[in-house]
């Protein structure tokens, strides 16, 4: 969707450009950018699919998943305005493409941030969630469950902690399940 916005925009913005006197070369039909749209559409899935942009982002760093969709979002338009250029006798206007790289770019990065800022309150809220159990009850055990629970954003629950010494029932108020032997039938309990 994001990516065909960003085409109908750049469309737009040239044109709106050459009535304002800023763009000399006048925006061509909206009809020659069937076939960039339509190509945008169909490598953004395959390159975003690849840079592993659809997968969860949970604990994953925000400006590292900018940098991946800058990246995918600029390989895509370059092959795409490379095929248009030689597929179609007169080529894809430079403004407009220009302008629809511009726009999808900030649109993308945009679209991902505020989806992300979406899942935090959500996650924060109770929903969107992952159990999780902690293998241990030692210090690092501890301190890892501290930083899930006080990072609620991340949507990252324990539920318990597993232990090979099967003595203490509570850890910071969670249940201690084991012996380890049996974690096939912890985990699907």
């Amino acid at each position: 969707i994001i990516a065909l916005a960003a085409w109908g925009l750049g469309h737009g913005l040239h044109a709106i450009g050459g009535r304002l006197g800023w763009l000399s070369v006048p925006s061509r039909s909206l009809d020659d950018l069937i076939l960039p749209a339509a190509l945008s559409v169909a490598m953004g899935l395959l390159a975003f699919s690849r840079m592993g942009l659809y997968e969860p982002k949970r604990t994953k760093s925000l400006l590292g998943e900018a940098y991946r969709l800058a990246q995918s979002v600029l390989l895509v338009w370059m092959a795409v305005y490379a095929v248009t250029t030689f597929a179609s006798p007169v080529g894809l206007s430079r403004a407009t493409a220009g302008l629809a790289l511009a726009t999808w770019l900030v649109l993308s990065e945009l679209n991902r941030l505020l989806a992300r800022a979406a899942l935090r309150w959500l996650r924060r809220r109770g929903w969107n969630l992952r159990h999780a159990a902690i293998v241990g009850t030692g210090r690092l055990a501890q301190r890892l469950y501290h930083v899930l629970s006080h990072n609620r954003w991340t949507g990252i629950r324990v539920s318990y902690f597993i232990e090979t010494d099967y003595t203490r029932g509570r850890l910071l108020e969670k249940e201690v399940v084991g012996p380890l032997d049996t974690i096939d039938e912890i985990v699907l309990e």
